[in-house]
């Protein structure tokens, strides 16, 4: 196989019929909840998330991500002195919050697509595929706000707001996400690179992808279990000097990250050191499924599928 061109393939984006169809999804399920009785009078907004808002989806995309934002709920992160408290604040229990938003969202879709294309898992509700879109993965979060302890020039407590959704039956388990901070860091690390980093996010997807279906049995199972977004928040954290090292291919870069990815996986210091692209949250937490060695196992047999030289 001719690597360097097969990662110039890769590294391309996706064509504009396949961008005006996962558009036209997006569109379609901001349509089906705006219009739902189940929704009016609701305070909420429907925003991309992932990869295609993010431009680091790969050709022949699986799904569209998207929020709906439910803004006038919200969960808090407390700075641990106790100058912020809910108290502080004078927050009190939202009497329509995530559950009930997410049993509206399912009805909406179900009126809009019908019961048989939407599915309902426990954090997202897809809309399965038609012949003029993709499919989309629907996902109910609440505004969430980190209190820094500091205040505003208005006297307002300084805070980062994020979103926050938790998996139905596990009320307590938290999935946060910066999804703006995330676009705005990933759009300079791109400029930073010369458009290099989310190319390589690209390519190491597409041979995730193609190890999961050609690899050997156990890499396989390694590369079913790297998600998209754990490979897109790794490639972040390759420094700006690997990237963007030989014009006209992207077989240097692709190489210098797999390796600097493999190295940081087993350093302990750098393993903390590594972030969320939003750079809001450490890459590796108790809270999440990926950890520091499926990193390194990751890299480790895309080195040997290549067959990049030590």
């Amino acid at each position: 196989m001719n690597w360097h061109e097969t990662f110039s393939h890769w590294a391309e984006a996706p064509s504009e019929t396949e961008e005006s169809k996962a558009e036209r999804a997006a569109r379609m399920v901001r349509e089906a909840l705006r219009d739902a009785d189940a929704m009016r009078g609701r305070d909420f907004d429907i925003i991309a998330i992932g990869s295609y808002r993010n431009n680091t989806n790969v050709r022949a995309g699986r799904d569209v991500d998207l929020a709906a934002v439910l803004s006038s709920a919200q969960w808090s992160e407390f700075p641990a002195d106790g100058s912020v408290t809910r108290e502080t604040l004078r927050l009190t229990d939202a009497s329509y919050a995530l559950p009930e938003f997410r049993n509206d969202i399912g009805r909406a879709l179900r009126e809009r697509f019908g019961g048989n294309d939407v599915g309902r898992g426990r954090i997202s509700l897809t809309v399965d595929e038609g012949s003029a879109r993709l499919s989309a993965d629907v996902t109910p979060y609440l505004i969430h706000r980190r209190y820094t302890g500091r205040l505003f020039s208005d006297g307002q407590w300084e805070n980062h707001v994020g979103v926050e959704t938790r998996p139905a039956g596990e009320p307590t388990r938290r999935i946060i996400q910066w999804p703006e901070q995330h676009y705005v860091a990933g759009v300079a690390k791109n400029q930073a690179t010369n458009r290099r980093y989310k190319r390589i996010v690209r390519i190491l997807k597409c041979l995730r992808d193609q190890i999961a279906a050609d690899g050997t049995v156990a890499a396989q199972s390694i590369a079913m279990r790297t998600k998209s977004c754990f490979i897109e928040h790794s490639v972040f954290n390759v420094p700006n000097g690997d990237f963007d090292q030989s014009e006209g291919t992207y077989y240097n870069d692709a190489r210098a990250a797999v390796a600097y990815l493999w190295r940081a996986a087993r350093d302990p210091a750098q393993t903390a050191a590594l972030v969320e692209v939003s750079m809001m949250q450490p890459l590796f937490r108790a809270d999440e499924q990926w950890t520091a060695k499926l990193l390194e196992d990751f890299m480790f047999v895309a080195w040997q599928h290549v067959g990049f030289a030590a």
